[in-house]
């Protein structure tokens, strides 16, 4: 009984902040769309994890979703208003780096549709945190690629029995490739907007 009334109560507390900051002021819809919005930037995450880019589609629906969010929490208006200051400071923030080529254009859209959702002040800190957690995942790449070097310089074993040979399709050998040669930026991203999401005041 004790652990349902401190879950409670907590959940309460979430459910309170989150609304705080969101267009829309009942806590029960607040969260409810934050649970929506959770879920599209798992979508986004896993699809950069396996194929390392961020479709058209994953963008478009972030984007559409988000438009509906707006506009029922703050009017046509000033939710369009809105969706178009926290895209614009999305964009503005990450393609200078797209344009350098340290970042895929899907990664850019990415973003940009999703800072609608929050608006210019956090989409602002989940640029921050985005650039924190991606330096933390940068180091952690770096550390994989030269354990895997130093694996491979290692002389192979010999092995007993017949040898086993796997044919592998066409994509399978794309998808090998991509995963050892990029950074899935798009999974840093997508925490950092989700822990802006859920707590606004993180930076504050």
């Amino acid at each position: 009984m004790g652990w349902c009334v401190l879950s409670s109560h907590s959940l309460r507390e979430i459910l309170i902040v989150f609304a705080a900051d969101a267009p829309i002021a009942h806590p029960g819809i607040a969260f409810a769309f934050g649970i929506v919005f959770t879920a599209l930037m798992s979508i986004a995450a896993v699809s950069d994890v396996r194929r390392r880019r961020i479709t058209n589609a994953i963008v478009v629906l972030i984007l559409s979703l988000g438009t509906l969010y707006l506009i029922v929490g703050l009017g046509f208006r000033a939710g369009v208003l809105r969706l178009a200051e926290g895209s614009a400071v999305g964009l503005l923030i990450w393609l200078p780096v797209w344009m350098i080529g340290k970042m895929g254009a899907g990664d850019v859209k990415f973003f940009a549709a999703s800072a609608a959702w929050l608006g210019p002040r956090l989409a602002l800190d989940a640029s921050l945190i985005s650039a924190f957690l991606g330096g933390v995942l940068a180091l952690v790449w770096v550390v994989r690629r030269v354990v895997e070097a130093n694996g491979a310089m290692e002389p192979p074993r010999q092995s007993v029995g017949a040898p086993v040979i796997r044919m592998s399709s066409r994509d399978e050998n794309e998808d090998a490739v991509v995963s050892r040669v990029s950074l899935p930026y798009g999974v840093a991203m997508a925490v950092g907007l989700t822990l802006t999401a859920w707590f606004p005041h993180l930076l504050r």
